[in-house]
């Protein structure tokens, strides 16, 4: 069983935010069932993944299935500031499972 904190399925990327993207629903339109987002930690940068998602705690979800997988570290918060710096700090608070 794989569990995500429910804040990485709550999470958007502040850039989107600022482009004025709306995030899209929490279902999958073709087969009902419920679905998320999680964005993992990809080299430098991140990437949005797909997750099926099971019954909740209130802090944790079950993901059923979907493109993340055991050992992903995923994005829980967004540490970058307004402008840019080059302090070397890593931008997005992470969580490996």
């Amino acid at each position: 069983m794989l569990l995500v904190p429910n804040t990485a399925l709550r999470f958007k990327p502040l850039s989107a935010v600022r482009d004025g993207k709306r995030p899209a629903g929490n279902r999958d339109k073709t087969d009902k069932k419920p679905a998320g987002k999680v964005y993992a930690v990809r080299g430098d940068g991140i990437e949005p993944l797909t997750v099926e998602v099971g019954i909740s705690d209130g802090r944790y979800s079950e993901v059923l299935g979907g493109e993340i997988k055991a050992g992903d570290r995923v994005v829980l918060e967004d540490n970058q500031p307004e402008q840019p710096t080059r302090s070397g700090q890593q931008p997005f608070r992470l969580r490996a499972f």
